[in-house]
């Protein structure tokens, strides 16, 4: 494992087509901040690494924010919770039902955007090691923000790609190119790395980060600020991460273990009866002010479609509080671009354009707790937490116990279905569980896919670079 006193570059070669500049930082920062406020050098982060460490974390988590729609509408197609439904441009659906393997499609984000936000990472955990006018406590508080913002944006990638891998380091010269390694040698070095984060917050104890998150009443960072409640954050995500190791691993008694050890040190909370914790966590926040983003997946959208197997395939009650507060009922009938599974309801999830999309709740920690619980045995801890999700948050009877592992896991991925809906669980869900093809195909030529393909300039730049050990994997030209 690499030391966090030598960081390296850990990219694929994508990356070389992005400057290094934190350019979603430095829009809000004037020209006489840095040198060059559009690309910072190298040498303007050496004169002020405190305000370069400022500015970059501003650019991280507005380069996670950006990414996050296209990664729930994109896995929201493929796991059949959702329609984009442009009139004009029937791609927005045939790109994801339909044409998905095509690697010059739409259907191929996700990659870029999210290796852009690691060579932020990169120059970030840089600029921390360097930054001797900060105190010990105060780098590692950086770097620790930093991992955890590097293992979150490699989970996502791995988990739109999947069983193709993903690259997890670059080489000194820009152009140079790292592999593709295993999916779960990813998932491996994003628990690593994780681990290595939590470390370093706990390291900066009470010291308070060199930078501010955004924060507010239930938005951004609020209550997850300074690095130790930023910690609980970090262990969250770890659960997250061992639950879908486990489950990949033919659920991996050890694993899941991990995840509950994981889950003592996050933010986990019962549920209150009053529903008022259910979603506490940090959140992508969004604005209503000029030159703020908007949440894209509000209810302003009007192209957004739920797919209505949500209320006809018979599992869901259609007085569930989680369906009834989601889902608008009686909407425009649209007929999605080569489908047969015309829809009339759309979503209500992000009531406004300003309402925030969590990254990770209260809500799905009692829901990994329960997964994790039951394939450690204990089935009556998973059956109190399924019955705390199915009452409080459903608003729905108390079930009995399971009468067989197929049955809990019916169950969990109900509930997951609707106390996650929008939120980019589901095709992941279904995935981990082998249950993919128990979805709709929703068009006579649709099908269902397990993985987005790598865009094509990825893959096109490796077959120039001559080398096969380099090669995109499962990649097909046009």
């Amino acid at each position: 494992m690499r030391t966090l006193s030598t960081p390296k570059r850990r990219f694929g070669h994508a990356l070389s087509l992005f400057p290094i500049a934190l350019t979603a930082a430095l829009a809000a920062c004037s020209a006489s901040e840095l040198t060059n406020p559009n690309k910072p050098t190298p040498g303007a982060l050496a004169t002020d690494p405190a305000q370069a460490l400022r500015l970059g974390a501003t650019g991280l988590v507005a380069g996670e924010r950006s990414s996050i729609s296209g990664f729930i509408s994109g896995s929201g197609q493929f796991g059949r919770e959702l329609f984009s439904i442009s009139p004009t441009e029937s791609r927005s659906v045939t790109s994801f039902y339909l044409n998905f393997s095509d690697p010059s499609g739409q259907s191929t984000g996700g990659w870029s955007d999210r290796y852009a936000n690691l060579r932020n990472v990169n120059i970030f955990l840089q600029t921390a090691s360097q930054a001797t006018s900060l105190t010990p406590a105060q780098q590692a508080a950086a770097k620790g923000f930093g991992l955890t913002t590097e293992s979150l944006n490699l989970l996502y990638i791995i988990l739109s790609r999947h069983n193709l891998g993903a690259v997890i380091e670059i080489l000194p010269a820009a152009n140079d190119l790292a592999p593709f390694v295993s999916r779960d040698s990813v998932y491996t070095y994003v628990a690593a790395r994780l681990d290595e984060g939590f470390a370093q917050l706990r390291q900066a104890g009470s010291t308070a980060f060199p930078f501010t998150l955004p924060t507010g009443t239930g938005i951004g960072y609020g209550g997850f600020d300074n690095p130790a409640t930023y910690a609980t954050y970090n262990r969250a995500l770890k659960a997250r991460v061992q639950v879908y190791r486990a489950s990949l691993a033919s659920r991996n008694p050890a694993l899941y273990q991990s995840a509950l050890d994981a889950l003592e040190g996050s933010f986990l909370q019962p549920l209150a009866a009053d529903r008022s914790n259910l979603k506490r966590g940090p959140q992508y926040f969004y604005g209503n002010v000029s030159g703020d983003a908007s949440n894209g997946l509000s209810s302003n959208n009007a192209n957004l479609y739920a797919h209505p197997s949500i209320r006809d395939d018979g599992t869901v009650s259609l007085t569930d509080r989680r369906y009834v507060t989601k889902i608008l009922t009686g909407q425009p009938l649209r007929v999605p671009a080569e489908s047969n599974t015309p829809t009339d309801l759309r979503f209500q999830a992000y009531p406004a354009l300003t309402s925030g999309i969590p990254i990770i709740d209260n809500e799905e920690l009692i829901l990994l707790r329960a997964e994790a619980r039951y394939f450690t045995g204990n089935t009556t801890g998973a059956l109190e937490d399924i019955n705390a999700v199915r009452t409080i948050s459903g608003g729905l009877a108390a079930r009995g116990a399971f009468a067989s592992t197929d049955d809990f896991i019916t169950e969990l991925l109900q509930q997951r279905r609707l106390s996650l809906l929008l939120q980019g669980h589901r095709w992941v869900d279904v995935r981990r569980f082998g249950r993919l093809t128990t979805l709709p195909l929703s068009g006579v030529n649709f099908q269902l896919t397990n993985n987005q393909v790598v865009p094509q300039a990825e893959c096109l730049a490796r077959i120039r670079a001559g080398v096969t050990s380099l090669a995109c994997p499962a990649y097909t030209a046009n």
